[in-house]
């Protein structure tokens, strides 16, 4: 598709990690909204919608929303909300931001976007605090996702690494030259693989040990196993 063409309807396909795929959320909105991928623009990109910091380096995003200001985009579709922005504030501002661009957002999780709304104030305020509480589902999960993996490593001033349960987890870690993984990494290391478990029982992946494995090894330089996976699964309250 022509990007100077003007309106037309955009996809946006993001993800967090890099070891999951964007992509499985394009079938799925297509079927919902009945559309073509050749009518479409698909932007995509893999980058956290919660932290802070990393909202300058949102290039696809921020496309986005120079588009929805031109008046070039018609209507935005997601798989969920959350896909956009999971910080209540910036979801309420790019929502509305959209509507006074005369651009419609779709949501496959989120049929009620597509019913109306009766315009009169407590039509209105409906559909304001529709956006609102879509923009606390986001956020929240990422919070409590962040909040759980806070407390899951403590470092106690003898150098040993806890659970928030006082139990000292893991064996310790080495590379494949023998080196001991120092105790910074392994943290790094712990984290990640408890907020990939997270992500994946989210998302309802039946099997994804594997590719944490590859994931931790090809970010660390360290060959970890199934049962140390195991291990930090069962220490997590679900």
């Amino acid at each position: 598709m022509n990007i100077m063409t003007r309106c037309y309807k955009v996809v946006y396909l993001r993800v967090s990690r890099d070891d999951l795929d964007e992509s499985t959320q394009l079938p799925e909105i297509l079927k919902a909204f009945n559309l073509n991928e050749e009518d479409v623009l698909i932007l995509r990109e893999r980058i956290s919608a919660y932290n802070e910091d990393v909202q300058k380096d949102r290039t696809e995003f921020i496309k986005l929303k120079k588009m929805v200001e031109e008046g070039v985009v018609t209507d935005v579709y997601v798989y969920s909300l959350e896909r956009i922005e999971r910080n209540i504030i910036r979801m309420f501002e790019f929502f509305f931001y959209c509507e006074a661009n005369n651009c419609k957002v779709h949501g496959v999780k989120q049929p009620s976007l597509e019913l109306p709304f009766e315009n009169n104030p407590v039509g209105t305020f409906s559909r304001y605090q529709q956006v609102l509480i879509f923009g606390l589902l986001g956020e929240n999960e990422s919070y409590m996702t962040s909040e759980r993996t806070k407390k899951s490593v403590v470092r106690k001033e003898n150098k040993i690494t806890k659970s928030y349960k006082g139990n000292k987890w893991g064996r310790s870690l080495k590379y494949p030259d023998g080196r001991k993984v120092g105790l910074d990494k392994q943290e790094k290391i712990y984290t990640n693989i408890r907020i990939s478990i997270l992500e994946y029982e989210r998302l309802k992946f039946k099997s994804y040990y594997d590719l944490i494995i590859k994931k931790i090894e090809n970010d660390f330089g360290v060959k970890i196993s199934k049962s140390y996976i195991v291990n930090i699964k069962k220490g997590i309250e679900w």
